[in-house]
This record gives C-alpha cells, sequence and structure tokens, in this order.
C-alpha cells in the first residue's frame, strides 16, 4: 500500500484541524450568541423558542455536534497514523524456512494483535470520554492507566488463545499442505480481535459479531499477506514501533498523574486550619442488615463502638437507588433532579463539590474508591480531588481493561463456579491506599479523604473467614435475575448470608481504618462520616439488587458523624434525614459556621442545637422518571407511568399496605411537592452553579 507523501498530506492536515478549531469554537459560537440576539438573521430559523431558551442550550447542543466531528476528524488521523505505523514497509531479511508456524511466530503475533486491538480499544473509549464526554461502563471501569493496560491485557488473552491452538497447529503441519497451519493461526487472531472490536460499540449483539468476523477471518487469512513466510521478518520492527507508543502512553499517563497532584496542591487556597475530614460511603449497605440499627446479627460491632461517640441518624434515606447519582448528591448537596446524571451521563461542572470548596479552603483532598465502574474519574466524582486513585495498577486491572479479558475470562471463571469481580479493589486496599497517601503528602495542612468500600456489592464474595461468618460456604450465585420469584429460598437464604458476610468483613476493615488514625493522632481531629450510597433488596417488594425501585430496601442506609469537638456523643436521631445536607454540614462543622450557605440542603447540626425541634425534611428520592418523597412517617413514590403509592413506613415498614386510596388529599398534596421540587431544579439547572 502506497502511502501520500508526507509534504501533502501532514500540512493539509493541520490546516484542516486549525480551521476545524476555529469555525468550530469561535466562530459558530460567536454566531450562535448573535442569533440568539438577533443580530445573525441567517440562522434565525434555528433559533425556534429562543425567547424563552437560554442561549447556553443552544451552545451545549452545538458543542455536542462540534465534539463529535472532531471524534471522527481525530479517528481519521489515528488510524492514518497507525497504519503508516503498523504496515509500513521496512526492508529486512528474507524469510527463512518452514511457511508453517511454530512458537515464535504464535508469540510474535499474539504481540502484534495484542497491541493493535489494545490500542484500539484503549483510544474508542478514552476518545468517547475526553472528546464525546460520553461515559461506556460496560467497556471502561478503569481509568487513563487502560490506555496502556489495554495492550497488556490483550497481548495476554492472544497468547493465550495461541498457545491453546499450538497443538493443533502442530497436527495440521504434519497433516495437511504446507500453509494451511498458518492461515488457521492468522484467521484465529483475525476472529478474536474483529469480535472484540466490534463489540466496542454496543451496536450489535454477539453472535451476529461473531459471525461476521469469522467471515472476515476467512477472507483475510487467505490474503498473501497475511502469510506467516511473509510476516515473519517483518513483525519484530512493527511491534516494536506498536510497543513504543505503548511506552509512551505509560510515562504520558503516570506524568500526567503526578503533574496534576503537584498543580492542584501548588494551588491550593490559603490553609485557615480546621479539622481533617475523612467521608467513608459503604457502597450498597442497607441499614436493615446492620445491628448497628437492631439486626439480630452482630455484623457491625465497629459502628456500634463509633455510634458511643457519635451522631446516628436512624432513618437516612439515600437519594437514589443506585451509585452514581447517589454519590454525586452526596458531594454537591443537590439531588439528582437537577445533576442529571444517568448511566451514561457524568456529573458535570456546573455545581461545586465539596472536595471542590475543601481545597479553597487549603485542604489537601484525595479519593480512593473501590466500585471502579460508576466512581471512576470519567463519571465526574474526581472534581476537586488531587489525587483520585480508581483503579488497580495490577495484572487484574490489565485484564478488567479490554473486552477479551472482562467478557471471555469472566466467562471461564463462572463456568467454573467463581463469580467474583476481576481484580476486586477490597476495603483493606483502600485503606492502604489511604495511609500511603497520608506517609507521602504529610505537612500542616488539614485534608479531606473520600474512601469507597465496595464489598457489601454482590457476588457478597468477601474474603475469607469474614466473609463465611454466616454461610457454610462461599455463594455460588449471582443476581442471574432481578425477580426474586426466580431464586428457590435456599438460594435466597444463601445470598443473605453472605451478603451479611460482606456487611461484617466491610465493618472489620473500618474498625481498621479508625484504630490507624488513632495510633496516628489523627481521629480526635477529624470529621468522621460514615454513609451509605444506597440499599439491597432480597425480595421484599419482589425485586432483588437494586437501581430498580424506590422502596426502602434500597434506600434507608447507614448514616453517622463523629466529631469529638462539633458534634455530641451517643445521639441517636429517629428523624429521616439525607445524605444531602454531608456537605453543608461538612463545611459548617470544618469552619466553625463560617461558610453558610455555599451547598443547598442544611446542616444536620440542627439535630442537636439548642431549640425547638426541626421541622420535619422533604426528603427526595429518584431513579430516572421515578420519585419518591420521605416526609416524617410517610413515604410517597410516583412511576414514570403517573402511578402513585403511600406508605406509613413507621407502622409498616416493610411497606406492604398502600395507603394511597385512601389519603386522596395527601396524595394530591404530594404531587404538587414533587412538581414545586422539579420546576425549582429546571432553575437550577438553566442557572448553573458557580
Amino acid at each position: 500500500m502506497r502511502w501520500p507523501s508526507r509534504r501533502i498530506w501532514l500540512p493539509t492536515l493541520a490546516v484542516l484541524v486549525a480551521g476545524y478549531a476555529i469555525v468550530a469554537w469561535w466562530l459558530m459560537p460567536e454566531a450562535i450568541r448573535a442569533a440568539h440576539d438577533g443580530r445573525f438573521g441567517l440562522l434565525d430559523r434555528f433559533m425556534a423558542g429562543r425567547d424563552s431558551v437560554p442561549v447556553e442550550r443552544y451552545l451545549d447542543a452545538w458543542a455536542a455536534l462540534a465534539r463529535s466531528v472532531a471524534f471522527v476528524l481525530a479517528s481519521a488521523v489515528v488510524i492514518v497514523g497507525a497504519g503508516r505505523v503498523i504496515f509500513a514497509r521496512r526492508p529486512g531479511p528474507p524469510s527463512q524456512g518452514s511457511p508453517d508456524p511454530g512458537i515464535r511466530d504464535v508469540v510474535w503475533n499474539a504481540l502484534w494483535f495484542g497491541l493493535v486491538v489494545g490500542l484500539g480499544e484503549a483510544y474508542y473509549v478514552t476518545g468517547k470520554a475526553l472528546i464525546l464526554r460520553e461515559t461506556i461502563p460496560q467497556f471502561r471501569p478503569a481509568g487513563p492507566n487502560s490506555l496502556w493496560m489495554a495492550p497488556l491485557g490483550d497481548i495476554a488473552a492472544f497468547l493465550a488463545l495461541g498457545l491453546l491452538a499450538l497443538p493443533l497447529l502442530l497436527l495440521l503441519r504434519r497433516l495437511s499442505r504446507p500453509g494451511l497451519a498458518g492461515r488457521v493461526l492468522i484467521g484465529l487472531f483475525v476472529l478474536l480481535a474483529l469480535i472484540a472490536l466490534m463489540m466496542l460499540p454496543k451496536r450489535l449483539e454477539l453472535w451476529s459479531a461473531a459471525l461476521l468476523a469469522t467471515g472476515l477471518a476467512v477472507q483475510l487469512s487467505r490474503s498473501a499477506a497475511l502469510r506467516i513466510e511473509a510476516r515473519r521478518a517483518a513483525l519484530p520492527g512493527r511491534v516494536a514501533r506498536l510497543a513504543l507508543v505503548t511506552l509512551v502512553l505509560f510515562v504520558a499517563v503516570r506524568l500526567g498523574e503526578s503533574y496534576r497532584e503537584r498543580r492542584m496542591l501548588r494551588s491550593l487556597g490559603p490553609s485557615a486550619g480546621g479539622p481533617n475530614v475523612l467521608l467513608v460511603v459503604m457502597d450498597t449497605q442497607r441499614a436493615e442488615n446492620m445491628s448497628l440499627y437492631g439486626y439480630a446479627r452482630p455484623t457491625t460491632p465497629s459502628l456500634e463502638r463509633m455510634a458511643a461517640d457519635a451522631v446516628v441518624f436512624e432513618h437516612a434515606i439515600a437519594s437514589a437507588s443506585w451509585t452514581l447519582p447517589s454519590h454525586a448528591t452526596m458531594m454537591t448537596g443537590r439531588y439528582n433532579v437537577e445533576l442529571q446524571t444517568g448511566w451514561t451521563d457524568a456529573l458535570d461542572d456546573r455545581f461545586d463539590t465539596l472536595a471542590e470548596a475543601l481545597r479553597e479552603r487549603g485542604y489537601r483532598t484525595a479519593g480512593f474508591v473501590a466500585n471502579t465502574t460508576f466512581c471512576n474519574d470519567l463519571y465526574g466524582l474526581d472534581q476537586g480531588f488531587a489525587r483520585y486513585r480508581d483503579e488497580s495498577i495490577t495484572p487484574g486491572g490489565a485484564v478488567r481493561s479490554t473486552w477479551i479479558g472482562r467478557n471471555f475470562v469472566q466467562w471461564i471463571r463462572l463456568r467454573l463456579g467463581d463469580h467474583s469481580v476481576l481484580d476486586r479493589r477490597r476495603a483493606e486496599r483502600i485503606n492502604a491506599e489511604l495511609f500511603g497517601w497520608l506517609d507521602q503528602s504529610a505537612d500542616d495542612r488539614p485534608f479531606f479523604a473520600f474512601l469507597n468500600y465496595f464489598d457489601s456489592h454482590g457476588p457478597y464474595r468477601a474474603p475469607e473467614p469474614l466473609g463465611l461468618t454466616y454461610a457454610a460456604r462461599e455463594s455460588r450465585y449471582w443476581l442471574r435475575s432481578d425477580k426474586s420469584s426466580e431464586y428457590p429460598p435456599e438460594e435466597l437464604q444463601e445470598l443473605r448470608d453472605n451478603y451479611d458476610g460482606a456487611t461484617t468483613y466491610v465493618d472489620h476493615e473500618f474498625g481498621a481504618l479508625v484504630s490507624e488514625l488513632e495510633r496516628r493522632g489523627l481521629l480526635e481531629n477529624t470529621i468522621l462520616i460514615v454513609a451509605g450510597d444506597h440499599g439491597e433488596e432480597f425480595g421484599e417488594h419482589g425485586r432483588m439488587g437494586h437501581g430498580a425501585n424506590l422502596y426502602l430496601p434500597t434506600l434507608w442506609v447507614p448514616l453517622l458523624i463523629r466529631f469529638p469537638s462539633g458534634a455530641p456523643r451517643g445521639l441517636r436521631v429517629a428523624a429521616p434525614v439525607s445524605p444531602r445536607d454531608i456537605p453543608a454540614t461538612v463545611l459548617e462543622l470544618a469552619t466553625g459556621g463560617r461558610a453558610p450557605g455555599r451547598f443547598p440542603g442544611a446542616s444536620l447540626s440542627r439535630f442537636w442545637r439548642e431549640g425547638d425541634p426541626p421541622a420535619p425534611d422533604t426528603i427526595l428520592a429518584e431513579l430516572e422518571a421515578n420519585q419518591a418523597l420521605v416526609i416524617d412517617r410517610y413515604h410517597f413514590i410516583r412511576q414514570a407511568n403517573g402511578k402513585v403509592e403511600l406508605y406509613d413506613h413507621r407502622a409498616d415498614p416493610r411497606e406492604s399496605a398502600d395507603l394511597a386510596g385512601q389519603a386522596t388529599s395527601l396524595v394530591a398534596k404530594l404531587n404538587a411537592k414533587l412538581d414545586d421540587l422539579s420546576a425549582s431544579a429546571a432553575g437550577a439547572i438553566v442557572a448553573g452553579g458557580h
């Protein structure tokens, strides 16, 4: 293949890119503003509703289109550049030896295919995130380090395939005509490569991608350009160039992370002193299964010890029944109706986060998360953190960075009865990363650290022996269905037993965290907050897991605050509250009340300050278009189809008696309240948060 001369395509490309950047990010935004103001009549017909629609809406729509075009242009550049690197001919010694493959050919081809597929995966997912600002949780449960870890993971996959196929290739060399074994090897590699790349956009079912890839693999394997003897001399040089690209990405990512952290530390606001702040979120931890809240099994002895020196909120209601919107609310104090986060919609920078507010006051900030899917940096929860560790730089992390690793390896493990998550980040590791950071960054400034524990999340396989505290064996089951009717009683009980074991493990690691803080002399000057992001359902309303409804098993979560000099010891608050109030509470306690109004909501200190008891909160919970309100004793649910439910959760904690048909006047008031909240949120969206 003959490529255009650099004298032609490089200058042309530079002019096109520069011209596009000027038009897309300077001229068109100015034209849109002029048209919105009535100064550019040519665009009037595209400005329907401009009197009621803010210009920011049109600018956002244009920016999305401009990023899409930029992604296409960048992809073209990458493909052309990659073609020159991968397929450029270099003079070399003539190939010698048998036209059939040996172990050397298997290794070199595995290296080449692994690097090509891994770099392709990394570019696609990272490009979608950085340019289109789209998140792809099923393909990217890790952070920027997957740019260089994905090629390593794919190399391992292709090496495994080649070694598994080697006995067949050797047999074909003996029984068949020359060259057939080589075509089989290349055909297998091409098949796996095409399936992995075709599945990236999630436009095809696996069977259809496999069928199409099989046809292409058969045709490509017949090409003379893919014969082993023609590739043997060229492959080492091509692999070396691709390896160099991977090495450059490794250096760039690692140096970039270090530079970002140093830059953010240099830009800290002047230190106003104040206590440290540590926010620990127990992912998927429902309060009902914690002995802290009256559960029969002693699952949370460490939290019970903390409760003696803390304020315990007995009815904390999460703002959502799944991870991202709930965490986003705890970081911003805003409900999701304002934030508009979703399965593929990240938290944007319109509203301040707690980390940003504390950085302005001179706090060192760091986050260490175990939920690498919805708490990773692509979902925006890293805003304001100088260090944010959301991935594991381990062999397991490399495997998780690839489509092949996440799917085929997990499929094999499931066949062997292993339901655990690849390279799960245990609470023990999260603690170690926190204290490692404290050791590296010790100075006189206070710190704000956010920890996310994930071990209570399915498949409920915490490390032994604590993981098996209440179970005879590790859970054999994953949540294969969200309908509890599909689980026999013994299976349901086994899941519950293992969940309780996972809860016990998380509590034990939390106890280790507190002990180490105390040993270092940090505990007494630290605002320590423990919260849950959502609960879990085990058939209470016919469902399993979370993120499917807004009943209390998925919303009732733990919430404790320990700060000896700013909160009473041993107080238990019975009134329902929302973790939404965490930012306002932290800022009040950290500043001695000198930063009021920075976040919406109200400080939880209102429950222990002198004066009349506060009025019942109006607590909002959301799941896409479904909404729920908790006010005092009532739990009101309005589904997207208009169906409403009303429960008295104090008299009926299992929510088995729907009162909506009886209390019609109360239902009407709560419906109106939801409408008012949605309307005020729309105003906040337009106004922005900064």
